[in-house]
């Protein structure tokens, strides 16, 4: 074998370890990517009616939320009676299938709103109604973001229209809010259960303390 030969083969071979080393990077991004955006591409979630604006579930007791669950349901139909929101086969607790419920995309995007009151938590509808086979979209109140520490995008997180940037690994999102997800739980080093978890924790920590301390009467 001539010099050149051997020079072409380690050039060959440099070549190839190097395309070896970038599919494998942009198979890792994309699988990063991926167990972040399957909290948004998930459960199909949708209204057999119209579902009035401020339509709510009934109110679910946070620990239950923190309960880790594996649902096979793949297409959830959610009906509304006297302004109640229920899974109309009615063997599935709330708990369960409002966490399966997809996260909006951005923050004008959602049509069901997570947030807290006195006893426990609820998903009320805040923005426009929720037409007949409407996808239900969820987003968290401003107190359960500060909690769940989801902070707003800054400009150093966008490159571009529809193209945010992680500042701590680099992996591009389409959307805001997948990138807020992606970095509460910690560059997906976390599952989904993680953010659950601390709702739960905080709930305690803050608002349980603040209501037991209420008169029964008055509320104050």
């Amino acid at each position: 074998m001539s010099c050149d030969q051997m020079v072409s083969t380690s050039n060959d071979t440099s070549m190839f370890s190097m395309l070896n080393e970038n599919a494998v990077t942009n198979i890792q991004r994309f699988e990063e990517i991926s167990s972040s955006q399957k909290y948004f591409d998930r459960h199909i979630v949708r209204a057999t009616e119209l579902l009035a604006r401020n339509s709510s579930t009934e109110v679910v007791d946070v620990s239950k939320l923190s309960q880790k669950t594996t649902s096979i349901i793949r297409y959830i139909e959610i009906d509304a009676a006297h302004g109640r929101l229920y899974f109309i086969n009615g063997l599935t607790s709330t708990a369960c299938w409002l966490k399966v419920i997809p996260f909006a995309n951005n923050c004008h995007s959602y049509n069901v709103l997570l947030m807290f009151i006195i006893d426990g938590i609820d998903g009320i509808m805040k923005t426009k109604e929720t037409g007949l086979g409407g996808a239900l979209l969820m987003w968290f109140a401003d107190d359960i973001l500060a909690m769940l520490d989801i902070s707003f995008v800054r400009p150093f997180n966008i490159q571009s229209y529809n193209r945010y940037v992680c500042p701590n690994c680099n992996n591009r999102f389409k959307f805001s809010n997948p990138l807020k997800v992606h970095i509460a739980l910690k560059c997906d080093q976390l599952d989904i259960n993680h953010l659950w978890t601390e709702v739960e924790n905080e709930f305690n920590l803050t608002i349980r303390p603040h209501n037991m301390c209420k008169c029964s009467k008055c509320s104050k």
